[in-house]
């Protein structure tokens, strides 16, 4: 929760961690906002910038996981295997869970 603690705060008014910890709905509440306002913006931006050939949930889930700067890093210096990521994301879907877990470290 320290990475983003802040913006929990904002989007779901909850300052503490165990009351966002145990409140799967305050947790759906941030998550879907910081895909909408976080992830989704910086995937979009970087498919089309580059041209990438996977899926914007595939790439949201290597932007949450590398930050958009690391991302943009490697594909601009030619070291993302996209296929390997591709594969490595296929389930992308899956990242939500992910997301959240993340959040409340």
């Amino acid at each position: 929760m320290n990475i983003h603690k802040n913006d929990i705060k904002r989007v779901t008014g909850i300052s503490k961690p165990d009351d966002f910890r145990y409140n799967p709905q305050a947790q759906e509440q941030f998550m879907d906002w910081f895909r909408d306002n976080t992830l989704l913006p910086q995937a979009t931006d970087l498919k089309q910038r580059y041209q990438l050939p996977m899926s914007i949930d595939q790439i949201m889930a290597m932007t949450h996981l590398e930050g958009k700067a690391g991302l943009e890093k490697k594909i601009k210096a030619g070291t993302l295997k996209t296929s390997t990521m591709a594969n490595n994301f296929k389930n992308a879907s899956n990242s939500a869970s992910h997301l959240k877990l993340c959040t409340l470290s």
